[in-house]
């Protein structure tokens, strides 16, 4: 690496937030999404080699374009909203089309398992969590309150 961006970037490291938050301004012509340090650093540091190298090479970009090109509109929306991804498979949880069956006050509550959540009186629910909460009115463990 460039001995003077690697100066620059270890006098980064030392920088005040205010000073990164500054210079992330300036290299992003954008505001900071946040006020972490690290993050602020990482960015920063990662733009300046960026700046310096030139970036991806454009067979790197196609790359890049071809794979995202391949995916499906669900796995192109599970990789931008990471946070709504579901977990691949638990083994807790019957498979899809199973029903999970718990007495509860007197009555049966009946949850049809599906690929992308469960079934519970007619509504879609993303967690058994939602599916217990709907029918007891508290907050419970999904896996606990059907015994899974």
């Amino acid at each position: 690496m460039n001995s003077t961006l690697l100066l620059e970037i270890s006098r980064l490291k030392e920088a005040s937030v205010k000073e990164l938050k500054t210079k992330y301004e300036k290299l992003f012509k954008e505001k900071p999404p946040s006020s972490n340090r690290e993050h602020l650093w990482r960015k920063i540091a990662f733009r300046l080699q960026e700046n310096h190298y030139g970036g991806l090479s454009p067979s790197a970009k196609l790359l890049i374009e071809n794979e995202v090109a391949n995916l499906t509109p669900h796995e192109k929306r599970s990789k931008t909203q990471g946070a709504n991804k579901k977990p691949k498979s638990n083994r807790r949880i019957p498979p899809p089309g199973s029903t999970i069956n718990r007495d509860y006050k007197g009555r049966t509550l009946e949850v049809k398992v599906l690929e992308d959540g469960f079934e519970f009186e007619h509504h879609i629910y993303q967690s058994l969590s939602a599916v217990a909460k709907k029918a007891t009115g508290s907050h419970w463990n999904g896996y606990v309150f059907f015994n899974l």
